[in-house]
Formats: structure tokens, sequence, C-alpha cells
């Protein structure tokens, strides 16, 4: 088992380049995004405990966190990938901010064990905890048993809500499929777009009209507000609507898309939680919505510095990449200096290695 321990993290905050300023106060404007490089099976006990990181990529190679692995950090958010099973005590005790407001954290249905203290004192900035139904809570440790509940004992229940998620029956629908079943189902059935939160009508589409020779079970759409929308353990079409929305595809092949509701600059991008472009996770673009965009193969440009994004602002590369932030730009403009009406539209967490093959671009 390959542990990251406290003095390997160190080291990588080193590489990275971590700084954080001395002032609290400039805290609340300083952003740094740690990336847990893949291999590890095990985040140790302390790895980044008091060390002010906003934002932490785990990789799916990660199986446990352990003991205060994240206490006392400065997270924007938690996001804990699919493979990870055990949650150790404190884990994330006072590991998140409140310069975003109260955060909804989900942890996914691989977590079969939580102990306790793993969520508490984070003052008012955990709004609710999502919980597998059959996850095991382990809160045998005196000082928490007064807590009331098992569940009061990884939370501060008095400022989080923890929802049990009910555990899913297999059913008929859920028996495996050959991959050419499968192609056959989806491509004779509409997909269904659920607008979450409103009541308009339903839109539907063909399989064949929204896209070709790639296989998506559902398509979600988020509302005007800023939205949190986590797929589900099936390959889903992913939109987050007019705000800053939050988007975790969850297992399988997700597609990420973005039309005429996508809005410019860091304040509005949407962010993508869990891209993974060896899951076969896609960014699909209308190209009608994004001037310069073709039907075809996207013309990606990858920069890693801004003396490189403003050499890179004067080509005709449509779409930009920032290979250190995970940011997306569409490039209006082309020749010119600026980008024009385009700009930021997405980040990915955790900054994901990207290629033009991970794209898809719309024709509808």
């Amino acid at each position: 088992m390959a542990t990251l321990t406290r003095e390997l993290a160190q080291s990588l905050l080193e590489d990275q380049e971590f700084n954080p300023p001395s002032s609290y106060t400039a805290l609340y404007y300083y952003d740094f995004v740690v990336v847990i490089p893949d291999g590890y099976t095990s985040i140790g006990s302390y790895a980044f405990a008091n060390q002010k990181i906003t934002g932490v990529h785990i990789p799916e190679s990660v199986k446990s966190i352990e003991y205060a692995a994240f206490s006392n950090t400065f997270l924007d958010s938690i996001n804990i990938p699919d493979s990870v099973e055990t949650i150790g005590l404190s884990a994330f005790s006072s590991a998140l901010n409140t310069r975003n407001g109260s955060k909804d954290v989900y942890i996914p249905d691989s977590v079969k064990q939580i102990t306790e203290g793993a969520f508490t004192h984070i003052n008012g900035a955990l709004k609710s905890l999502s919980i597998p139904g059959d996850v095991s809570l382990d809160v045998t440790g005196p000082s928490r048993l007064s807590a009331g509940s098992e569940e009061c004992a990884i939370v501060s229940c008095t400022q989080t809500t923890v929802i049990r998620r009910e555990v899913a029956s297999p059913s008929e629908n859920q028996l495996e499929e050959s991959e050419e079943d499968t192609l056959k189902h989806f491509r004779d059935a509409p997909f269904v777009m659920s607008h979450l939160g409103y009541t308009g009508k339903t839109q539907w589409y063909s399989y064949d009209e929204l896209i070709k020779d790639t296989i998506f079970c559902g398509f979600v759409i988020g509302t005007t507000g800023k939205d949190k929308i986590i797929g589900t353990s099936s390959a889903d079409i992913l939109a987050g609507g007019l705000k800053k929305d939050k988007l975790r595809g969850g297992k399988g092949s997700d597609g990420f898309m973005f039309d005429y509701t996508a809005a410019f600059g860091k304040k509005h991008a949407d962010v993508i939680l869990d891209f993974n472009s060896s899951d076969g996770d896609r960014i699909l673009i209308d190209h009608e919505d994004f001037d310069g965009v073709a039907p075809g193969e996207v013309d990606l440009a990858v920069f890693a510095s801004k003396k490189e994004f403003k050499k890179l602002s004067k080509t005709i590369a449509p779409i930009l990449y920032d290979s250190r932030k995970g940011r997306l730009y569409l490039n209006e403009n082309h020749e010119d200096k600026s980008l024009g009406d385009g700009g930021v539209f997405a980040q990915l967490k955790g900054a994901p290695d990207i290629s033009a093959d991970n794209f898809i671009v719309l024709a509808f």
C-alpha cells in the first residue's frame, strides 16, 4: 500500500509552489489546489493538516483517508472520489472555509466506514452531509458517545443536516447488457432532459439527434440559479444552466455540455469536480453558441504561463486550456489581442490532462 505520508505531502506542496499568505484576511483571496499524483492508495495521518490549501484533487487510486489528514485546512469544498472506502478519525475536522457560504458534501457509495469526528468543528461551513445508507459509522470513542446519535458524532448536528441515502435495490433494468444491446437500447430510445426545479415543457432528443457513436444514459440540466449536479453510476450528460454550477459526473463516461447557457468569466464558469479522460469523460460544445468552434475535431491549445496565454490568444485556436489551473477558455476573437466575448467557461478541478480527443462538438 502506497501511503502519502505527511513528509511526502509537504514535499508535494513545495514542488507545486505552495506559498499561502500569512494574513488571515489575505487568505480569503488566496487560491491553491494541491494535486495528489495517481498511485497513492492512502492519504496518511496529518498529511495536509494545518496547511491552508483551498482545494485538493484526490486520485481514483486512493482507498483510505486517515486520521486528521485534512484537519484545519481551508478547503472551498470536499470532493471524495468513488474509490475511497474509509474516512478516518477527524479526517476533515475544521477543513472547510466559509468564504463561499455553507456547502453540501456528498460521500460516494464506495465509502463503507466513517470514523467519529470526521467532519466536526467546521463552524457553519457544512450545510449538509449526504452519506450512503449502508455506511458504518465508527463512533466508539467515549468523548463522542454524548453526541446523541451516530450521525451527530461525525458532524456537528446543530449546524449540519446528515442525509442517509436509501440503499438502491437491483432491478431488471440494472442487469448487465452487452455493448451491442446497450448501443441499440439507447439509439432506439429518446433522451429526457430533466429540468431540476423547472416546471416547463420537458425536451426530448433521439440518440442520433444528440450525439453519435457515444453512449450516454441520462441528461440533466440545472436551473437558472447556482446548482450542484451529481450524475449516476451510469454515463450521463450534465449541463449546469445559467449561473456558476458544480458538476460531478460520478462513475461512467460522462459528458459535460456547454451551450447558449454558458457564461464566461471566473465568477460564472462551471466547475467540473471529477473530469477523468481515462474514464471516457468528454466536454460537449454546441458549435452554434461557441463562435469559431466547428463540427469535427476541436482546435485546442494548451498553456502553462501568462506569457504562453497571451501568445496563444492571438492564434486561431478557439479553445485554450490552462494546464496549471484547469481552466477552459473560448478564444472568440481568434487572432486579435483579447478573447472578445469569450473567456473562461469551465474549470476542471485538479487540472487533469486533456486533449482534443476529449471534446465533442454538437451540431443539432
